[in-house]
C-alpha cells in the first residue's frame, strides 16, 4: 500500500532516492547499521530485504556474504552496476515468495528489512516475516527492522509528517510489537523520535529464533 503522487513518484528513480535519503537521514544510517546493529563488524551472511540501491554494502566488511532483494527493477539494476566488482554480493529482483527455494536465501546469520513493511499490506507483512523466520539460523540468526511508528502520545507534527509518508500501512507501537511477536519468540523494540532531520518517529525491531 503506497502513494504514487508527486515526490513519491520521483523517489522511484534511483539517483533521486539515494540523494533524498542522504539529505533526510544524514548520519542516521551509519549510526543505525554500525552502532546499533554492528554491521561494520559482521562477517557472516546477511539478507537485505527491500535493499533498494544496495547502499548497505558501503558498511559491510569485504568478507561478508550479502544477498539483496527488491521488487524495483530500476533499483536492482543500479545496485548491480554500482557494486559489480564486489565479491560475495548478489542482487535479486522480485517478490520473496519466488525465492523460497533459492540457495542464496537459506541459512542467514542476519536478515535486515529497513523501512519496507509499512509500504505493504498486513497479510504480506506476515508472509515476509514467515519467510524470515524460516531462513534464520536457529539459535544464532537475528532479524533487524526499522519502521515508522504511531504512538499513543505523539506530537501533531510527527503524526502529520508520518501521514505524508510514501507507505500507507504505518502501525502503532503496540501493533508492530504484536505483529512481530506472532513470528518470533524473542522480540525487542526501541522508539526513536530524533533519528533523522525531519520530525519522525521510528521503531527499531530486533528479533531472534530460539
Amino acid at each position: 500500500m503506497e502513494s504514487s503522487s508527486g515526490l513519491q513518484r520521483l523517489l522511484r528513480i534511483p539517483k533521486i532516492y539515494d540523494t533524498f535519503q542522504k539529505i533526510v537521514a544524514g548520519n542516521a544510517s551509519e549510526w543505525l547499521l554500525c552502532e546499533q546493529w554492528n554491521l561494520d563488524r559482521f562477517h557472516g551472511k546477511v539478507i537485505d530485504i527491500g535493499c533498494g540501491t544496495g547502499t548497505l554494502l558501503n558498511w559491510l566488511p569485504e568478507d561478508a556474504t550479502y544477498v539483496g532483494s527488491d521488487v524495483s527493477e530500476k533499483y536492482i539494476e543500479n545496485a548491480r552496476k554500482n557494486f559489480a566488482k564486489r565479491a560475495g554480493a548478489t542482487f535479486h529482483c522480485g517478490h520473496l515468495d519466488s525465492f523460497r527455494k533459492h540457495k542464496d536465501f537459506q541459512d542467514a546469520d542476519m536478515i535486515l528489512c529497513k523501512g519496507v513493511l509499512h509500504h505493504i499490506g498486513i497479510s504480506e507483512v506476515h508472509e515476509i516475516l514467515e519467510f524470515v523466520a524460516e531462513r534464520l539460523k536457529p539459535g544464532t540468526g537475528s532479524f533487524y527492522g526499522l519502521e515508522p511508528c504511531y504512538l499513543a502520545k505523539q506530537s501533531w507534527l510527527h503524526r502529520k509528517v508520518l501521514n505524508q509518508d510514501r507507505g500507507k500501512s504505518i502501525q502503532t507501537e503496540k501493533e508492530w510489537k504484536n505483529i512481530f511477536r506472532s513470528h518470533f519468540p524473542i522480540v525487542e523494540t526501541q522508539i526513536l523520535t530524533g533519528m533523522i532531520r525531519i520530525p519522525y518517529t521510528h521503531i527499531i525491531i530486533e528479533c531472534k529464533m530460539v
